[in-house]
């Protein structure tokens, strides 16, 4: 796929994310796009629904699900992509995985621990055959400052070592 293509949707996942964000919520924003096509797009709901899993892809995902099978059964060779601001969680990941979500591409990577660096060879063959391509890095820049922007405001304990790891990693970029 292109890259001028896939900026232009993180581009509208990183305007998802600041919707996020201008509410007070962690900014990942995720687009789901069919054959091409914006399907979908939200973002977190993480502080302002109060539940750790109101992630942004995995409510596109939920939400959309009916749309998705009817698309693949419809026609087995489509193309179906999500876009996030951020390198998916296990649960993220795992929820594109059973909706047969051909590639998940990111923008800033999660030094929390995201799942691009996750090795299949130990995996039962369904989650093998089924796992998504992963791209990450795209305009990593913008969404690293979005994130960088919330958690300079929180003052929880989590949040702080949260910065400290996000401003680690941005360091390395720097010095590369």
């Amino acid at each position: 796929m292109s890259n001028l293509r896939d900026k232009k949707f993180i581009h509208e996942a990183l305007r998802e994310g600041a919707k996020a964000l201008a509410r007070g919520d962690f900014p990942v924003g995720a687009v789901l796009v069919i054959n091409g096509r914006v399907a979908a797009k939200t973002n977190n709901a993480l502080l302002s629904k109060r539940t750790w899993g109101d992630h942004a892809e995995t409510r596109l995902l939920l939400d959309r699900s009916k749309t998705i099978r009817q698309a693949r059964v419809k026609n087995p060779k489509v193309r179906i992509e999500l876009y996030t601001t951020l390198e998916p969680c296990l649960m993220c990941l795992g929820c594109a995985m059973l909706h047969r979500v051909d590639r998940v591409i990111f923008s800033c990577p999660d030094p929390r621990g995201g799942v691009s660096h996750m090795t299949r060879a130990r995996l039962p063959s369904f989650y093998r055959d089924n796992w998504p391509s992963v791209r990450g890095g795209i305009l990593k820049k913008n969404a690293y400052k979005m994130f960088l922007r919330f958690m300079s405001v929180q003052h929880t304990k989590q949040w702080k070592e949260n910065k400290k790891l996000f401003e680690a990693m941005a360091a390395k970029w720097r010095e590369s």
